[in-house]
């Protein structure tokens, strides 16, 4: 790996020029060997994206083995990257609808597929060829199925080379393929990623937009939010709405009402792609869409199916599983780093648990009496004391006695009706203190200590 990346100059270690870029300008694909071992790449890729080719198909393994002359278990990893890659009709198919330039920062890269997405969009064009449509069937479609690849195994390049794959295909171009998420997110992602097929994107964003994209019939590409397969489809209400505004919310919820849509588009001739298919297909707006799409044939991809519980299960509502790659699989391709979780548990005890109610009873009656509501009076003269203006503190006069609160008989303890405290003059009747003027002297008298609080 490393000489293939410096004949192509692209090891970024190292500064000088080493290697004969426009040489690879017009490559397809990179192989690297050693011994028995072999790992495919672009000239663009990194050492960590050369990865093992490990299935033959569409050939079956067997017939290879049997061609060998060898055992299915006994094909090395050079002998499965031969037959799975380098044999010419997988070539010329990998070069035309596998091989990718999409952009990386302030470059554009050469993408090329894995193993699981070449498996997985043969085995889907197989079954959109041979599969039944509902009309024929008379009950469901059997053109579709669910793509079970984990997360991170590039459900959204599979989805591109699926579409590229079809736009040769005779009996399949004249398909239009539509694309539902359920996100905001994830319908940019894929929006983007969907460009690289080189066909026009209509994404859909109103109900009124849908309508318009949806009921020609036709090749294209159309992508709409889950969310926009609302019943104001067939009443006309709010559809000129952008349906901003509900797309954070997940699909299935209690919000989700209204009457089911007419027949939007009865064309055989369309395929339906479900990104995240385990989310919100159980839900009155994907009985919506199979209402505006009767005979739509249905691929759900996920990386995480429902398969057991008490929800509807993904392969009941699209079909039987068309291909799977799981997290096992993935980690022993390198793909996807394992997360190790050892879980541990602490043995301990509390000395004298018996006795814990003994001792928190206590504490809680305490707390309590703490937060007992104080009297109003108690509350309105706590921690107030009198107080004498600086002319009085001038002639010499001591300040207010200072007030006690008698908290269990609710008063307030100070000079007893009638009596001044010494040093302070009483305030004429009907005035009150004056403002304070310029200089910081008082303008008024000292104000008399309150009488006896009553309840």
């Amino acid at each position: 790996i490393r000489q293939l990346r410096r004949y192509a100059n692209q090891r970024d270690e190292v500064e000088a020029e080493e290697g004969v870029e426009p040489l690879f300008w017009t490559n397809q694909v990179v192989v690297a060997t050693t011994g028995q071992e072999a790992r495919l790449g672009s000239f663009t890729s990194g050492p960590e994206h050369f990865l093992e080719w490990k299935d033959t198909a569409p050939v079956d393994r067997a017939d290879v083995a049997s061609d060998l002359g060898k055992e299915v278990a006994a094909l090395t990893s050079q002998e499965l990257l031969t037959a799975g890659v380098l044999r010419p009709s997988h070539l010329l198919d990998l070069v035309r609808h596998f091989s990718l330039l999409m952009p990386a920062g302030p470059r554009r890269v050469k993408v090329v597929p894995r193993y699981q997405q070449y498996r997985a969009v043969h085995r889907a064009l197989d079954r959109l060829r041979t599969g039944d449509s509902r009309i024929v069937d008379g009950h469901v479609d059997r053109r579709g199925g669910v793509i079970w690849h984990t997360q991170g195994s590039g459900k959204s390049l599979t989805m591109v080379f699926l579409v590229r794959a079809m736009r040769s295909d005779p009996d399949l171009r004249r398909f239009k393929v539509v694309v539902v998420t359920d996100r905001t997110d994830l319908q940019i992602q894929l929006g983007a990623t969907a460009e690289l097929s080189g066909e026009t994107v209509k994404v859909a964003r109103s109900s009124r937009e849908l309508r318009t994209h949806l009921s020609p019939r036709g090749p294209g590409l159309v992508m709409a939010m889950i969310q926009k397969y609302r019943a104001d489809l067939a009443s006309g209400v709010g559809a000129g709405s952008s349906g901003d505004g509900g797309d954070l919310r997940l699909a299935g919820g209690d919000d989700d009402q209204g009457d089911r849509l007419d027949d939007l588009n009865t064309d055989e001739a369309i395929l339906v792609l479900v990104d995240e298919a385990h989310r919100s297909q159980g839900s009155i707006l994907h009985a919506n869409l199979l209402a505006a799409l009767p005979n739509a044939a249905r691929i759900g991809f996920t990386g995480t199916p429902i398969i057991m519980g008490a929800r509807q299960k993904t392969h009941a509502i699209f079909g039987p599983f068309l291909d799977t790659y799981t997290l096992r699989q993935s980690e022993r391709d390198g793909s996807t780093v394992p997360i190790m979780y050892e879980g541990r548990t602490t043995d301990a005890a509390v000395q004298g648990a018996s006795n814990l109610d003994e001792v928190f009873l206590p504490l809680v009656r305490r707390s309590d009496r703490r937060a007992a509501p104080r009297p109003a009076a108690a509350l309105r003269h706590r921690g107030r004391r009198a107080r004498s203006t600086r002319a009085d503190r001038r002639q010499g006069a001591r300040p207010h006695p200072p007030l006690r609160v008698d908290g269990d008989a609710g008063r307030v303890q100070g000079p007893r009706r009638g009596q001044q405290p010494s040093g302070l003059r009483p305030l004429p009747r009907g005035s009150r203190p004056g403002p304070r003027r310029a200089g910081g002297r008082a303008g008024g008298v000292a104000r008399v200590a309150p009488r006896r609080a009553r309840r």
